[in-house]
């Protein structure tokens, strides 16, 4: 899996967020960086919906003056659900291979 510019970063949402130019334009930039990463991750389709349903869910509140942390954080657990069941897929997968190809099974 690839891991990009933003795979090491933690977002935690505090404060108070007021709508204006700047918040907007932010929001606008989280999404297209969400797609940039899930596009580069090259994830299986049923999974990158998935994915983008929750960034989508996020989207709206951060547009908000006063944005739902829990809507916030429960769609971000979401994701991090998602993508942690698909790299276990993925490593299951090779290290099957791994053991079949050197009759370790």
């Amino acid at each position: 899996m690839h891991r990009g510019a933003s795979a090491n970063r933690s977002q935690h949402l505090t404060g108070h967020l007021v709508p204006d130019a700047h918040s907007t334009t932010l929001v606008v930039e989280t999404r297209n960086e969400a797609v940039t990463s899930v596009d580069a991750a090259k994830l299986p389709d049923d999974t990158r919906r998935a994915v983008m349903a929750e960034v989508e869910t996020i989207q709206p509140q951060l547009k908000k003056p006063s944005p739902n942390a829990v809507i916030v954080r429960e769609a971000g657990k979401s994701i991090r659900t998602i993508l942690e069941g698909t790299a276990s897929d993925l490593l299951a997968t090779a290290l099957w291979a791994l053991m079949t190809a050197t009759g370790a099974h």
